[in-house]
């Protein structure tokens, strides 16, 4: 306990540092270094935007935080203070490794003019060079959702990566249509305006709703679609469900559409690289995107659950805690060799039906983007909830 406890100790002080705030009192340093000069951005959905540049000297030591901006546009020196502040800057890596930011609730349609700064002591250095991506246009995005288009990947984990599980072997699965799908799980608050109840075991509003069965999970998505005018896309008859795949209501997503959403153009087991600890062993790279065994949210009792929802790094395309938290119901019966066909949903019948991501109760590899799990539809946990989709009209 000791040691996981100096660990989070030393995890919460580089994001502090990473995290400095944006002082107008710190001037500009000429670093010995110079200003990041090979900054690129691309964009990656209508809504987000993935930068990537060198990591800088700062006084032949690791810088010790960035500031990255955008302007509409164009940017320049004289317009910084002005500039749009992007969130939650990642910590710095050693000089000349690689450093990506994955920029989220961008402007669609727009050209923007992006440029990033870093800090050491009281110093902050000039502005990056100036990349700049014009955004593809969208149709309206429902709120508290992202844009994910259609596209091609590969599903499943190769046969080397660490901790990987029998029934993930790899195949390349096509979404022929784009979809919606929620930036972040349920919440209690969420639920309980429209359900009436709040099951969950640890309880708060902007914490995700747990302790809810399949079945409740499809008949929150029915009062959603009916709530906000929209075509159910389930029809219920006791405990069988059956799907309008072209009904324009709220729905749990399929296994592959969480799994294209979760890995957001990433082939490894997390956003950023893999997972090296097991069990319940603090990962440094898991602990910035999941709560999970390694460090779940005790209260002041020292009892764990799951915590606040966002409160953790982002996606590429900005989804928050697919990697712990909760587990989160899919659409599909499990199968250990599921059918592999565009579009796949799943077999037709079966005995459970597929939860992924992880949980705040989760060992470090069940977190991973590949990670299949299984539970009953009638089945309530503390650790299992679930987020929304929708077809894009």
């Amino acid at each position: 306990m000791i040691q996981r406890a100096a660990a989070v100790a030393l995890l919460a002080g580089l994001a502090a540092l990473s995290g400095c705030t944006e002082d107008d009192t710190i001037v500009s340093v000429n670093f010995e270094s110079g200003p990041i000069d090979d900054l690129t951005v691309t964009a990656t959905t209508p809504t987000s935007a993935t930068l990537v540049w060198s990591a800088p000297s700062a006084g032949g030591t690791t810088a010790e935080g960035y500031r990255i901006r955008y302007g509409v546009g164009s940017l320049a020196p004289g317009t910084w203070d002005e500039a749009v502040v992007m969130p939650d800057p990642p910590p710095p890596n050693v000089p000349d490794s690689t450093d990506v930011y994955w920029a989220v609730d961008l402007p669609p349609g727009e050209t923007l003019a992006f440029a990033v700064r870093y800090t050491q002591g009281n110093g902050v250095s000039e502005l990056s060079n100036v990349a700049t991506v014009t955004m593809p246009g969208a149709p309206a995005i429902p709120d508290d959702c992202i844009l994910v288009p259609a596209g091609t990947f590969v599903m499943g984990s190769p046969p080397d990566e660490f901790r990987r599980d029998e029934d993930e072997a790899q195949h390349e699965v096509t979404l022929t249509r784009a979809f919606f799908i929620g930036r972040h799980e349920v919440t209690q608050g969420q639920y309980e305006d429209l359900m009436g109840e709040n099951p969950s075991q640890r309880q708060g509003p902007t914490v995700p709703v747990e302790n809810v069965s399949f079945l409740d999970a499809v008949r929150y998505c029915n009062a959603r679609s009916l709530a906000d005018g929209l075509a159910p896309a389930y029809t219920i008859e006791g405990e069988t469900v059956s799907w309008d795949r072209d009904a324009g209501g709220w729905r749990l997503p399929t296994e592959a559409e969480w799994e294209y959403a979760c890995r957001a153009g990433s082939d490894s087991s997390l956003p950023n690289g893999d997972i090296t600890e097991t069990a319940c062993n603090l990962d440094f790279l898991l602990d910035q995107y999941g709560v999970y065994c390694g460090n779940d949210d005790e209260d002041d009792e020292g009892v764990g659950g799951p915590s606040p929802v966002m409160g953790r790094r982002n996606n590429a395309w900005g989804l928050y805690d697919v990697h712990g938290n909760v587990f989160e119901w899919c659409w599909d019966w499990y199968a250990s060799d599921p059918p592999r066909v565009d579009d796949p949903a799943g077999p037709v019948t079966g005995v459970n039906r597929v939860i992924r991501g992880g949980g705040w109760t989760s060992q470090a590899q069940a977190c991973r983007a590949a990670n299949r799990s299984q539970l009953a539809p009638s089945s309530l946990n503390p650790a299992v909830g679930f987020r929304v989709a929708r077809n894009v009209p």
